[in-house]
């Protein structure tokens, strides 16, 4: 649960600061439902290391995973995660059905 948001108004110009969210993590789809991205932004000082989980298991990139991060401002990067949504289809003579598999994050 993020409960820091916004914890940097304190924080001395120049100085380091340790990482927080500045803002919530945000779920966007594409156009085709093929694709989702998850972004967010921290601030920290030095640039944090970011390390993505699944419970307890590290997310690595893989062919339908690609994780990125890149500087916004000083001492502000946004965070990314895309996930290409995995589709179950099921078929037979009398008809067809399918369900996407949707990541759910609840804060």
């Amino acid at each position: 649960m993020i409960s820091n948001l916004g914890s940097f108004q304190d924080a001395e110009e120049g100085a380091g600061c340790a990482p927080s969210f500045i803002e919530k993590p945000r779920i966007i789809p594409n156009e085709t439902g093929t694709l989702i991205t998850m972004k967010c932004k921290c601030k920290a000082n030095p640039k944090p290391e970011v390390t993505w989980f699944r419970g307890t298991n590290v997310v690595k990139e893989s062919s339908k995973i690609s994780i990125k991060s890149k500087t916004i401002e000083e001492d502000v990067y946004e965070l990314i995660m895309e996930i290409k949504v995995i589709l179950c289809f099921i078929k037979n003579e009398n008809n067809f059905n399918y369900f996407y598999l949707i990541i759910i994050i609840i804060i």
